[in-house]
């Protein structure tokens, strides 16, 4: 027992590390421009990791816990970037904009009472709100999305499981995010995988 602090150490940065290997795959697409993707739901995706991973990393007090999440808003911040400069920008959908609402909404529950938990977890519905026009578009068609950043997110998502059981100290929120990020990866690799 006396090397389960240490090696979940370890797999806190190695789920971080390969959260940002999938984003440097997804973004490829961008760089190499055989991607163009929309610049305001990027924007909104930055905002919302952003604002998960500053609550994830108040809430839990675990900076290793944390890691993916801190890994992940940059990650998105970076590929709203890339966006920005070889994406196509439209305006925000009926969902972008409860996103957008449910961000916001997170955002005033954390300021104004205090609680990075419940806005954490308000959070994480913003972002399965944001992911059904994602899951509509991938079930229609498969090859929309490549599987492999997918894969590896889900892969991501399962060593942040893990480091969060390891350092358990019985706050059950803590496991809230990581296993809202594995489904909603996993359920995008599973359809991006029916072709």
């Amino acid at each position: 027992m006396e090397n389960l602090p240490e090696s979940s150490v370890l797999l806190g940065y190695l789920a971080g590390g390969v959260h940002i290997i999938g984003f440097l795959i997804y973004n490829w697409k961008i760089i190499n421009g055989s991607a163009k993707p929309n610049t305001a739901t990027w924007a909104l995706w930055a905002f919302i990791a952003g604002l998960n991973a500053a609550t994830y990393d108040t809430m839990s007090g675990d900076r290793i816990k944390a890691i993916l999440s801190i890994a992940s808003g940059i990650a998105c911040l970076l590929t709203f970037l890339f966006a920005l400069v070889s994406g196509k920008f439209k305006k925000l959908d009926v969902w972008d904009k409860r996103v957008l609402t449910l961000g916001i909404i997170a955002a005033g529950v954390w300021f104004f009472f205090k609680s990075a938990s419940y806005a954490n977890l308000l959070l994480q519905g913003a972002l399965l709100i944001s992911f059904l026009p994602l899951f509509k578009s991938v079930w229609q068609d498969p090859s929309s999305e490549g599987w492999l950043p997918w894969v590896i997110w889900v892969g991501a998502y399962t060593l942040s499981i893990i480091t969060v059981i390891m350092r358990w100290k019985g706050h059950i929120l803590d496991i809230a995010y990581p296993i809202n990020g594995f489904v909603l990866h996993g359920i995008v690799a599973w359809l991006s995988l029916r072709r």
